[in-house]
């Protein structure tokens, strides 16, 4: 019994500060940078290996799908390079551009071919790649 002090209702409050104390620390450790010259993020490493569980739950957490890196390469970029066009698809579906240019002017077109992902080179010229980028 808390003699009406408020103690409940305290207790209450700094619980949900805490709570988001832990989504926001979350947030910002998942949308920070690996260190190195890249600066990738988490969800760029999943979307490079294709791990649509990761993906999901990244993003569900508050990851930055329109996140790109030191380079200005973003999901699709990374995506294509790895050969993984559900991730692409899935971040397409998120209304990210497939004609989209990192800071060498590249595009995941330009990547996937670079890379030898024939696979997803062939998804990204069916989904209006510009072939001349």
């Amino acid at each position: 019994m808390n003699g009406g002090s408020g103690e409940t209702g305290d207790r209450r409050l700094t619980q949900e500060r805490l709570r988001e104390q832990r989504k926001h620390n979350l947030k910002r450790w998942i949308n920070g940078h690996s260190r190195g010259d890249d600066g990738f993020t988490a969800l760029h490493f999943a979307a490079f290996h294709g791990n649509m569980t990761l993906i999901k739950l990244l993003v569900k957490h508050g990851a930055d799908v329109n996140a790109y890196n030191r380079q200005g390469i973003n999901m699709l970029h990374v995506s294509a390079q790895g050969d993984q066009p559900v991730s692409l698809a899935y971040f397409l579906d998120k209304a990210l551009d497939i004609n989209s240019k990192d800071y060498r002017s590249s595009t995941p077109l330009h990547w996937a071919a670079f890379s030898g992902a024939e696979l997803t080179l062939n998804y990204i010229i069916a989904w209006g790649g510009d072939l001349d980028a």
